[in-house]
């Protein structure tokens, strides 16, 4: 006796419809109630009113069997298309870092130092901070100044917490070549001393321009103040030029604001945050050290400025000496126009200082006098 059915409907396929509009078909599935030690799968298709009929045959066990069946299936197709996708992540993954594995097979081993800038200034320079790590550096230089070179470089690791892994960074190297010395020692000697010099020169204005920023932090609306990024130096163990300078890299439109006189390079940049603040930076640097002591060079991307130089007086200023011309204070003194962060910063006119007080008639009239007396002496 055969058990109850139950009809599905579905659509025959086009192909074995000759018309346009599929045909129904209904899914029979007949359970047999006695099951069998050797149950026999038959299918066969019988015409029904809405339809062609596919009635199956089978027992409850096999029944169960081929719903886990289909489960089961199910489940192999859900695993094979999440291991596809993991494969397809993994692929994109390894094009992504293949770039950077390459990277990290060159490069060379470097040993970084950072200064100590104490609060007074002196001619000793400490180092302390001392790590290892590797650098990736390009062959051809994107920049150049006064005796040095700078080159692209990509922290490859093992200078963590200053740069991560895979940051860009700015190495600058100094061509001592051109002072003339012909000795090896001499060489490497210059090139330790200008790459500490560079070092001790930036750091120096980073300390001054962080407390121009704490300053104007207690003023209303005077806002963000210049940040001079730190730079650091680097031994290159086997190289041949083994010290030079390295710093992070500012992305962005590079703009030198002033340079010697004090006032903004770039006309178009007269009335740029960036620009006036950094004029009052060098002018609040000048009152706070009587005179003696000059940021010059401030150029950068934004707030954020780097190759800064110092001007000081000939004999130094606290026994620091800077790497610029004294003449830049000279000219900064004489041609330095005040702006409104000067004013918020209650800075002093630099005009009234150096007014020369002007010739009166009386006194030409008496230096007049005087030559003629001489004059008439002459013909006696």
């Amino acid at each position: 006796m055969l058990g109850a059915r139950k009809k599905v409907h579905l659509l025959k396929p086009p192909s074995e419809i000759s018309g346009a509009a599929p045909e129904p078909v209904s899914l029979v599935v007949k359970v047999d109630d006695h099951p069998k030690k050797e149950a026999v799968k038959r299918l066969c298709l019988s015409p029904v009113r809405q339809g062609t009929v596919l009635s199956e045959t089978c027992s409850s066990a096999e029944k169960e069997n081929f719903t886990e069946d289909i489960t089961a299936t199910k489940r192999i197709c859900q695993k094979a298309g999440e291991e596809a996708t993991q494969h397809n992540d993994y692929q994109e993954l390894r094009k992504a870092l293949q770039p950077q594995q390459e990277v990290q097979k060159g490069g060379e081993e470097i040993e970084l130092l950072q200064l100590t800038v104490e609060k007074e200034l002196t001619t000793q320079c400490n180092f302390g901070g001392q790590m290892w790590g590797r650098i990736a550096t390009d062959e051809v230089h994107f920049g150049e100044g006064l005796h040095r070179k700078a080159f692209r470089t990509t922290v490859i690791c093992g200078l963590l917490p200053l740069f991560d892994s895979g940051h860009s960074c700015v190495l600058k190297i100094h061509n001592t070549i051109a002072y003339g010395t012909k000795s090896n020692n001499d060489l490497i000697e210059l090139n330790y001393k200008l790459a500490v010099q560079e070092c001790q020169v930036q750091n120096t204005a980073r300390e001054y321009a962080c407390g121009f920023a704490a300053e104007g932090m207690l003023l209303d609306n005077f806002g963000d103040g210049p940040e001079v990024i730190p730079i650091y130096l680097i031994h290159r163990t086997a190289n041949i030029i083994p010290y030079a300078t390295v710093e992070e890299e500012l992305i962005g439109d590079f703009v030198k604001y002033s340079v010697r006189d004090g006032r903004e390079l770039n006309v178009g940049r007269k009335v740029s945050e960036a620009g006036q603040k950094c004029c009052t930076f060098q002018h609040w640097v000048y009152q706070r050290t009587d005179g003696n002591l000059l940021v010059t060079d401030m150029q950068g991307v934004g707030m954020k400025l780097t190759d800064i130089g110092i001007a000081t007086c000939s004999k130094g200023y606290k026994g620091f000496k800077g790497n610029c011309y004294i003449s830049f204070i000279e000219q900064f003194k004489a041609l330095h126009q005040c702006n409104q962060y000067c004013n918020m910063m209650g800075l002093k006119s630099l005009k009234t200082s150096q007014q020369k007080p002007k010739r009166t008639g009386s006194v030409k009239t008496h230096l007049t006098h005087n030559q003629s007396r001489t004059q008439q002496r002459k013909y006696r």
